[in-house]
């Protein structure tokens, strides 16, 4: 298999105000993803994840609408959907694309407009990456399953709601430096326990933001054509890939705290790249909810069951500890404009690696993991980079 490697990003600043459109959120960064210091460089491939550019925005054929405004008209265009794991489903897509030869070039894009509905309407929209018939039909939110989720988790671990503030607390405070972060605002274990109940036990500081934003990656495939290209700045090397489902229904589950395409996607990339998670210098999970921050961490093998709330705690996740994690705010505080999450967390994890992460920077970094979730648990893919 040929290596792939990640050369450039473009971030859009995740905002809360409701933006113009598409072609103005997502262009800007698809055109600083393509000004890359080797040339103008021109892919031949172009892969965009959204949840809900067609519920929510009006707009299909997203990847054709992005094409245009970079003025790649003639490439091969697609777009693709898997709930809030879009983004990094586009990746894989694109990731696969370079692999197997159909491309030497591709460009990554993901993108999400929410903010310019009704908070009600947004949250209908969500609730369409559960079982529908099952569940969001019947009044489910993505609120009240994840609340599910950490009423188990409490029970089976004899802990207590409050234990979780330290993953908020951590995200904020990353998020304080991070210029495309949403929320540059610290908040405290006091905060966190003062904040509303949205659905018990989960408070509003448990939970991301409605938001919208678009990241843009270009990756190239290793060939004596692009070598050249590998030559400008700190190439990043994706070493490991997998995507894997599990059932729908979160009823149909017969372990509600087992995420097994969590645990398996992470399982899979690693073994892949011939790592485990001792190898890695940082973790980007998917901290849509406090609680999944902590179930990812403990099926990922990083914590013990029920333990990872203690390690959090202890400063093992913070930028200066042994596994950073969420460090540009993650979801919580960087915001989640879910179709782009996955795109916005390999962009990190790359900036991190070339040591482009300024304030942000987590020192010696060489390996990182992303894991980006779609549903609650339901299809997940997970990612190993390494610099070249």
């Amino acid at each position: 298999m040929r290596p792939i490697h990640l050369l450039q990003a473009g971030l859009a600043p995740v905002t809360r105000e409701a933006t113009s459109g598409f072609r103005e959120l997502a262009g800007q960064v698809v055109r600083h993803a393509l000004d890359h210091p080797g040339g103008p460089l021109k892919p031949t491939v172009l892969v965009a994840g959204s949840m809900l550019s067609g519920v929510l925005g009006h707009q299909q054929q997203l990847a054709a609408l992005l094409a245009d405004e970079a003025g790649l008209t003639d490439v091969e265009a697609i777009t693709v959907e898997a709930a809030c794991a879009s983004g990094g489903a586009a990746a894989l897509t694109a990731f696969r694309a370079l692999q197997a030869g159909a491309c030497d070039i591709a460009l990554i894009v993901g993108a999400e407009r929410m903010s310019h509905v009704a908070v009600d309407t947004a949250t209908r929209g969500l609730a369409m990456a559960s079982d529908w018939d099952r569940e969001g039909a019947h009044g489910a939110t993505f609120v009240s399953l994840n609340a599910a989720l950490m009423r188990e988790w409490l029970t089976r671990y004899g802990r207590k709601a409050e234990e979780l503030a330290p993953f908020p607390v951590l995200a904020h405070a990353n998020a304080l430096t991070a210029p495309h972060a949403c929320f540059r605002k610290e908040v405290s274990v006091q905060d966190h326990g003062a904040s509303r109940i949205l659905d018990p036990p989960l408070r509003l500081l448990d939970a991301s933001p409605i938001c919208d934003g678009a990241a843009a990656l270009l990756a190239v495939a290793e060939t004596e054509s692009t070598r050249p290209l590998l030559d400008h700045g700190t190439p990043v090397r994706v070493s490991g890939m997998a995507s894997q489902v599990d059932t729908l229904a979160q009823a149909d589950r017969g372990d509600l705290l087992a995420l097994r395409a969590a645990a398996g996607s992470m399982r899979r990339a690693l073994a892949m790249a011939g790592r485990d998670t001792r190898d890695l210098d940082l973790l980007e999970v998917h901290d849509a909810y406090s609680i999944m921050a902590a179930l990812a961490l403990e099926v990922c093998g990083v914590s013990a069951p029920g333990q990872s709330v203690d390690d959090a705690a202890a400063g093992r996740f913070c930028l200066d500890g042994e596994l950073p994690i969420a460090t540009f705010g993650g979801l919580k505080a960087r915001g989640h404009p879910v179709g782009a999450t996955g795109v916005y967390q390999l962009a990190e994890a790359m900036l991190q690696l070339q040591g482009r992460a300024g304030d942000n920077q987590v020192r010696g970094a060489r390996t990182a993991a992303t894991q980006n979730i779609g549903g609650v648990g339901t299809t997940v893919t997970s990612f190993i980079l390494e610099r070249a």
